[in-house]
């Protein structure tokens, strides 16, 4: 018997599924889109025209700083980020001229919130920080104040309002 090889050539498609993280394998476990977290253009924040700000994300729970850094990304802001305390302190002071605006979750290991927010002032006294927590103490409240926290976000907090709120921080000009 004689065997010819065969001339046809064939191609085939194999999709690989790409491995995700903890907290990618989450948000699709609880039915979020990432992909479709940009906001209608009508709601869109204006981002300033000079530069791509930098926001610095402080959030201890993966899901969460998964979620604002694509929300971010997708509405053309450079993010850092921070999963405890002490992190937060050392990438500030790294990147202290280039961060427009700290995002900062008060429950922190490591380093709380509140320790965070002094060591970020005593760098630099202008830092521009938007403050979040689940809870708020109102001392605590009054003495961020006093430390010229303008923007207080108490959890759970709508993704539209945390641009805006960040925007707005990173425009005023006091």
């Amino acid at each position: 018997m004689n065997y010819e090889p065969i001339k046809a050539k064939r191609f085939f498609n194999l999709d690989i599924p790409q491995p995700k993280t903890q907290a990618a394998q989450k948000m699709s476990r609880m039915g979020t889109a990432v992909r479709n977290l940009a906001l209608p253009r009508e709601s869109m924040a204006t981002l300033p025209s000079r530069r791509t700000p930098t926001v610095l994300i402080v959030e201890d729970e993966e899901s969460m700083l998964y979620l604002l850094e694509k929300m971010l990304v997708n509405r053309g802001y450079k993010v850092l980020k921070a999963s405890d305390g002490e992190q937060a302190v050392r990438i500030y002071q790294r990147h202290k001229e280039s961060i427009d605006v700290v995002f900062l979750n008060m429950g922190l290991p490591k380093l709380s919130g509140r320790d965070v927010l002094f060591k970020i002032k005593q760098e630099k006294q202008g830092a521009k920080v938007v403050v979040t927590s689940g809870y708020f103490e109102e001392e605590f409240k009054s003495e961020f104040e006093q430390a010229g926290i303008k923007h207080f976000l108490q959890k759970p907090y709508m993704l539209d309002h945390v641009v805006q709120t960040l925007q707005s921080e990173i425009e005023d000009k006091s």
